[in-house]
């Protein structure tokens, strides 16, 4: 299972970092960014490794997005852009930067928020533990008439929340709503 995790962590990073780079003109590029663009490159560096790589080129990734964010820094067009925004975020939710060694360290799993970034494609999809089971994306709530005279039962109300938010929130905030005289 930790192998999965590692895994599905890697591909987020690189989702995330390739997004970044297609936003941002080739000649700005260093050699490592435009790696990318080699084909097989996402299979060798995501698919073609041991479990004991796995962290390390995490970091890999991590530290080639500080250096893309380093690259547009200059440019406010670029340094505003979705993609890099988004690379930004990742960046602070997923390592801290080590001032000694001057290199972005990936941050243990335990360390990472529930509402941190869980898709490169869904920037709201959040991570939820319930009832021993692991959950990413939305919760959804939804009312419906329930009484007996109704000959039909409809849903009268949704609500889609990011997964961490609990049900006691939910209700609690849309309670007030519902109920009629």
């Amino acid at each position: 299972m930790s192998n999965i995790k590692r895994a599905g962590r890697l591909a987020l990073a690189y989702d995330v970092l390739l997004q970044g780079i297609k936003a941002c003109p080739p000649e700005i590029l260093s050699p490592a960014l435009k790696e990318f663009w080699v084909p097989n490159y996402k299979t060798k560096l995501l698919y073609k490794l041991k479990d004991s790589e796995a962290f390390s080129r995490l970091e890999k990734l991590l530290n080639l997005g500080a250096d893309l964010i380093e690259l547009v820094k200059e440019n406010p067009e670029l340094s505003i852009h979705p993609d890099i925004q988004l690379l930004r975020r990742f960046l602070n939710e997923q390592a801290i930067f080590n001032d000694e060694r001057k290199v972005w360290l990936a941050k243990d799993d335990k360390a990472i928020a529930a509402s941190s970034l869980q898709s490169a494609y869904d920037t709201e999809a959040t991570y939820r533990k319930k009832a021993g089971k692991n959950h990413v994306g939305y919760v959804i709530n939804l009312a419906e008439t329930c009484a007996e005279d109704n000959t039909v039962q409809i849903i009268t109300h949704y609500q889609l929340e990011p997964n961490s938010t609990s049900d006691v929130e939910m209700i609690q905030k849309v309670l007030p709503e519902l109920r009629y005289p």
